[in-house]
């Protein structure tokens, strides 16, 4: 499983799982997968940056189904869903 910040097309994380495979292909027990940004522009709204951004329990979900398990629900009921990257913490007073 390859993380990436970047967007999915035209990502670094495209081409780690392209020499993967070029290289090692007789050594996967599974497909390579990537998690990365959508192929839109960040969106710049509290409600539509919710879906945006991977979480934990993406990553956790992504890594059971690679290994052939099937219990998404309960991971994304046990794995706490973290703050909003656009709500400062208590440090910031400003600039507006």
């Amino acid at each position: 499983l390859v993380l990436d910040t970047g967007a999915m097309t035209g990502s670094i994380s495209g081409e780690i799982v392209a020499r993967v495979v070029k290289e090692n292909f007789h050594e996967l027990k599974v497909a390579p997968e990537r998690l990365a940004m959508p192929d839109v522009p960040e969106p710049t709204s509290r409600s539509l940056t919710e879906k945006f951004y991977l979480r934990a329990s993406d990553i956790a979900v992504k890594v059971t189904e690679m290994l052939g398990q099937e219990n998404s629900d309960q991971i994304r009921r046990e794995l706490p869903d973290p703050k909003p990257h656009d709500v400062p913490g208590t440090w910031f007073t400003g600039p507006f």
